[in-house]
């Protein structure tokens, strides 16, 4: 059995892979996060040294977790539609996740991804750091709450500039830096940030999974974050074997099956990398070049805990 654990709403990415699945008539249940534990349930205890637990569905259907083969699931806050204070909803939000966490963190099953294989990218530092142990060369990067630094790194990096970001895992936008920053470099007293050198080139997402397969996506756009830039053009093309083999080396030893690999190419054909995404929004890339992600994903999970006994996905940091 394969269980996808959706955010429901317009959420794209399980419901694709959920119909790659069923049109291979795996026996597969797609469940919505928020369900957990209102409408459905989860029991869990230690019998002799090892995990146990049930889901109880709604429909009346009763699930042994040791039977489930595969996961995927891309957690996020947990909704309620009790009212709470803000104080209550937190300390909800947190049982409510250390329920699902604690039996993704230990089953036997495929978990795309476990929660502690995606914590380097809590810190986009120390995956510039690992990344370069792989070959991959990084952009030339400060971590600061020093205004003067920022400035001494600007006047360095003047030729093609600097951009900023958050240094965390947290969602920004990459912003090109300009001498209008200058004024607000007294905010980073109260609120570290991250600057790094600009690398002319064209941008590549990398959709790597630890199967072997990669799925790489040029990205044309004039802004520093394509992301928001409405004018961008995707396009699947071939990488080098070298950058393949990276990438998967990288991605098993982080303790990932699927990543998204932000690189650029640089004009004279280096690959810089920037980022490894451990929950790659891969639909969005997938609805705009036709790579059949979602299929590669659920042929993954149909091999579960025969992969899984390979050996090959360790996470090492």
């Amino acid at each position: 059995m394969i269980l996808l654990i959706g955010e429901g709403g317009q959420e794209r990415m399980s419901k694709a892979i959920l119909s790659a699945l069923q049109e291979r008539e795996e026996d597969v249940i797609w469940l919505d996060q928020n369900t957990l534990p209102v409408d459905n349930t989860i029991s869990i205890r230690v019998v002799d040294g090892k995990l146990q637990g049930r889901l109880y569905l709604k429909d009346k259907m009763e699930i042994d977790l040791d039977d489930i083969n595969g996961i995927y699931t891309r957690l996020s806050y947990l909704q309620t539609d009790l009212n709470l204070n803000s104080a209550q909803k937190d300390f909800m939000q947190a049982e409510r996740a250390i329920a699902i966490e604690l039996w993704l963190e230990h089953t036997d099953a495929m978990v795309i991804n476990r929660i502690k294989s995606q914590r380097t990218n809590g810190s986009k530092l120390l995956q510039t750091w690992i990344v370069e142990q792989y070959g991959f060369k990084v952009p030339e990067s400060l971590l600061t709450n020093d205004p003067e630094k920022v400035k001494e790194f600007y006047e360095a990096n003047k030729k093609h500039g600097i951009i900023y970001k958050s240094a965390s895992g947290e969602r920004s936008m990459v912003t090109k830096f300009t001498e209008e920053d200058f004024e607000r470099l007294v905010n980073l007293k109260s609120c570290p940030s991250l600057f790094q050198k600009i690398v002319p080139g064209i941008d590549i997402r990398i959709h790597t999974l630890a199967s072997g397969e990669v799925f790489p996506t040029e990205i044309r756009s004039e802004s520093s974050d394509y992301r928001y830039d409405s004018e961008r053009m995707l396009e699947p093309i071939k990488i080098p074997e070298k950058v393949k083999e990276t990438c998967v080396n990288l991605t098993r030893d982080l303790g990932l099956y699927i990543s998204g690999i932000d690189t650029r190419r640089s004009p004279d054909g280096e690959f810089y990398c920037f980022e490894v995404n451990p929950s790659p929004a891969f639909y969005w890339y997938e609805a705009q070049t036709g790579q059949p992600i979602s299929e590669a994903v659920a042929e993954l999970l149909i091999k579960g805990k025969d992969f899984v006994k390979k050996g090959l996905v360790k996470r090492k940091y």
